[in-house]
């Protein structure tokens, strides 16, 4: 399985300075013997407490809806606590589709949700898409996003992804520079269209 290492020491390395200093086993620096970024330490970033990566359980759904709301992903008319936990077990029965959520000292701080979709195109090669990516805000900053976007690629990889993809808003342009910072390029125009009224009936 291929090391999670060269995707960690590019995303996690700017704001961990110490996984600069592991040695280097075969050509790079061995930081997840596992190959899968399920547990990542910044611990010169986040005050010596580890951040680990994990799906989400069921008693992590208020603190992803207090995220969204946080971080402007949703609004005052999103679901209820006992609405987003119907919902979320519908959707992870999902063969592919799976919500993350960022722990740190027992806290959840951040969340993302992947799909890795399959194709006929591209010889059947399967692809990825990143949503709902949600960090609080006074923790941003702090490598939590750099650490989900490799945790994202990672898991891409292990699946046979060619590529991960994902949108964001045109006015948020502090976005766009993080996730070109990043490595993502500009590719095309995403399209939406609106087909069901935000209004309540």
């Amino acid at each position: 399985m291929e090391p999670v290492c060269p995707v960690l020491c590019r995303f996690a390395g700017p704001v961990c300075p110490w996984i600069r200093l592991l040695p280097p086993m075969h050509g790079h620096r061995e930081t997840c013997p596992e190959g899968r970024l399920l547990l990542i330490f910044c611990r010169y970033a986040l005050g010596m407490n580890e951040m680990i990566i994990r799906e989400a359980e069921s008693r992590d759904i208020a603190a992803v809806l207090a995220i969204y709301k946080a971080a402007k992903i949703e609004g005052d008319d999103g679901f209820t606590v006992e609405e987003a936990t119907a919902h979320w077990q519908r959707f992870r029965a999902y063969p592919n589709y799976r919500l993350f959520v960022v722990e740190i000292g027992g806290e959840v701080l951040a969340t993302y949700a992947l799909l890795i979709m399959d194709n006929l195109a591209k010889r059947g090669r399967p692809s990825g898409i990143v949503e709902d990516v949600g960090v609080m805000p006074g923790r941003q900053g702090n490598g939590i996003g750099r650490a989900m976007m490799a945790h994202a690629m990672q898991e891409c990889r292990a699946a046979g992804c060619y590529k991960l993809a994902l949108s964001s808003n045109l006015r948020r342009t502090d976005a766009h520079d993080f996730y070109e910072r990043l490595g993502f390029e500009r590719h095309g125009y995403s399209f939406s269209i609106t087909l069901v009224s935000s209004e309540k009936h």
